[in-house]
């Protein structure tokens, strides 16, 4: 896709559109870039500006990126809230835009000189350029076919393609919220984390990547054989994926 013409590739959890362009709704755990596209250097360059600003008094701690305010001592850390420097891929989406400060009475000569580079500090981010081109795989080809991850977990039947309703060992470690089959290589659920109602996954299996989540659900497996020969979904993506025989 970079050799298509593409700045940047990503991936979105829309589902129902096609793979293509995207501007306003893609994620940063998976990106490739071309060296110099301008998405990653305005990204970057709204990022350094909002680092080495001088926010409003009473800013720091707030919800705002903020290294330093006015009328205070530099701290010896930054102050910055989880996503906002990551939700400036998308200048839009520039978290300043909803943060209301307080209004400064300071009058003197030297104070009226500070506020005025606080002012001159705390514009909107830079938007994107016009011709800035973003490709996200989505749909059925995004990388996360399932919103958190928690479908991988699941007890499975390699022989029948479904959730296995057979009692085993480490029972403890495995979601049972879900029922599923494979039928043509979507996973049809009859219920899950949503609750009960059918649900379908496209293309399951078929994905050039995936976003599985550790980060917010993972099991402890000693080696990858245990992982490989262990009844969560997971193994019938890893068996997959590796070539290997279920």
């Amino acid at each position: 896709k970079l050799d298509e013409g593409w700045d940047v590739v990503a991936y979105s959890d829309k589902g129902g559109e096609p793979s293509g362009a995207c501007r306003q709704h893609y994620t940063s755990n998976f990106m490739a870039g071309r060296k110099g596209n301008v998405v990653s250097g305005t990204w970057w360059e709204n990022i350094k500006v909002k680092l080495t600003r001088l926010c409003g008094e009473g800013d720091y701690g707030a919800d705002k990126v903020c290294c330093r305010a006015a009328f205070m001592e530099d701290p010896e850390s930054c102050n910055v809230p989880w996503g906002y420097l990551e939700w400036l891929k998308v200048p839009e989406n520039d978290p300043d835009v909803y943060f209301v400060g307080s209004n400064s009475t300071r009058d003197s000569p030297e104070e009226l000189k500070l506020l005025e580079i606080v002012r001159r500090t705390n514009q909107p981010a830079k938007a994107l350029p016009e011709d800035a081109r973003i490709f996200c795989f989505q749909g059925n080809e995004s990388f996360a076919p399932h919103l958190n991850g928690e479908v991988w977990w699941q007890k499975w039947d390699f022989a029948t393609r479904a959730t296995s309703t057979v009692e085993g060992d480490g029972d403890g470690y495995i979601n049972y919220r879900f029922q599923c089959k494979d039928e043509n290589g979507g996973l049809v659920c009859e219920k899950g984390q949503w609750g009960e109602g059918q649900r379908v996954i496209p293309n399951v299996w078929g994905r050039i990547a995936y976003h599985l989540f550790f980060q917010t659900t993972k099991f402890h497996a000693d080696t990858t054989e245990d992982v490989l020969n262990s009844d969560w979904l997971l193994a019938e993506l890893y068996h997959r994926s590796l070539g290997k025989v279920a």
